[in-house]
C-alpha cells in the first residue's frame, strides 16, 4: 500500500530505503491502536518509544504496563491465561487487565519460549474483530512488542511463530546499538528528550 512516498511493506514503514523516524510514525499512527514492534537499542529506549506512542495517543490517559519476557515470561503467561479462561478468578488482577484501555508494553519477546508465543498469538486472535479478549469480554488498548534483535532470522530458524511475528510487526521502529554514532537522539527526533525513560 501506498501513500505519497510512503509505503508500508512487511510491517515496515519506510520512505525510500530508509525507515521514517520513530516520532514520524508516533505521529503517523497516534489516533489507531495499531500494534506496534521495537527492535534494537537497549531496553531503557524501547520503552522510551513504547511509552512515546502511548503518550502520544488517544490511550495516553490509560495506564501503561511493561513486562520484561526476558524475566517475567511467567508473569505474561499467568495473566494471559487469567484472561483467555472466563473462569479464572485472576482476571481482575492480570497485568493485562491492568493495561485495559492504555499499552502493554512486552519487551524481550525474542525469548519467549514456544508455549508462551503460541498463548500470545492466542490472545491477539480474539482480536480479530478488533478488541481483544474472551467470550463478552473486550480488551481495548495497544500492544507494543520489544526486541533486542530482529525477528526475522528467528522466524525463518522456526523459533518465533510466523503468526505471532506478522501480528506483531505492523509498525516497525528499528534502534540503533547502543553507543554507535547513529544512537545520539539528536540524530532521530526532538522529541525524545520529552520522552519518559523506563526504569
Amino acid at each position: 500500500m501506498s501513500v505519497g512516498n510512503v509505503s508500508h511493506s512487511g510491517g515496515s514503514v519506510r520512505r525510500g530505503a530508509a525507515s521514517l523516524p520513530p516520532a514520524q510514525l508516533v505521529r503517523l499512527h497516534r489516533h489507531s491502536v495499531v500494534t506496534v514492534l521495537v527492535i534494537g537499542g537497549d531496553p531503557a529506549r524501547r520503552c522510551g518509544i513504547a511509552q512515546l506512542f502511548h503518550r502520544e495517543s488517544a490511550l495516553r490517559g490509560g495506564p501503561f504496563v511493561k513486562i520484561d519476557c526476558s524475566t517475567e515470561e511467567e508473569r505474561l503467561r499467568l495473566a494471559l491465561q487469567a484472561w483467555l479462561s472466563p473462569a479464572c478468578t485472576e482476571r481482575a488482577i492480570s497485568a493485562v487487565r491492568a493495561a485495559d484501555r492504555g499499552t502493554l508494553f512486552l519487551d524481550g519477546v525474542e525469548s519467549l519460549s514456544r508455549d508462551a508465543q503460541r498463548q500470545l498469538l492466542e490472545w491477539t486472535r480474539r482480536s480479530s474483530d478488533s478488541p481483544f479478549g474472551g467470550e463478552g469480554v473486550q480488551w481495548l488498548g495497544r500492544l507494543v512488542a520489544g526486541s533486542d534483535e530482529p525477528l526475522a532470522p528467528r522466524v525463518a530458524r522456526g523459533s518465533f511463530l510466523r503468526e505471532l511475528y506478522d501480528v506483531i510487526d505492523k509498525v516497525r521502529v528499528e534502534l540503533p546499538d547502543p553507543g554507535t554514532r547513529k544512537d545520539r537522539p539528536s540524530l532521530y527526533y526532538a522529541e525524545w528528550s520529552a520522552a519518559p525513560m523506563c526504569p
